[in-house]
């Protein structure tokens, strides 16, 4: 994170991830930016909704169902960066998956 905020030649404001899963590491990054006293507003998605998430263990971040159209609805990305949590591959979608390179392109 310290490569975003301070060695970033832009301000980052948010972080959308796709591919979020139950949303752990979104929220170890909302953690470590509040430990480093910056605001971080994490936008988390995953194209399959979480079935069995764990009732006792809960995170800072709601993963919401959804996919790479998800993000034309936030406009301009130049405050933002683009974690690509788990680009599927062989998956359930077709054997070769295009989530990663449509992301990119819509980022």
């Amino acid at each position: 994170l310290e490569l975003v905020f301070e060695d970033s030649k832009k301000e980052c404001k948010r972080m959308f991830s796709m591919g979020s899963g139950t949303g752990y590491i979104e929220h170890v990054f909302v953690n470590t930016s509040k430990e480093m006293g910056k605001e971080l507003e994490v936008h988390a998605f995953d194209v399959l909704k979480v079935k069995d998430k764990d009732k006792y263990i809960t995170f800072d971040v709601t993963v919401k169902e959804g996919d790479v159209n998800n993000l034309a609805e936030y406009g301009d990305m130049s405050d933002a960066v683009l974690l690509l949590c788990w680009p599927p591959f062989g998956s359930q979608r077709g054997e070769e998956s295009t989530m990663a390179h449509d992301c990119i392109k819509q980022y």
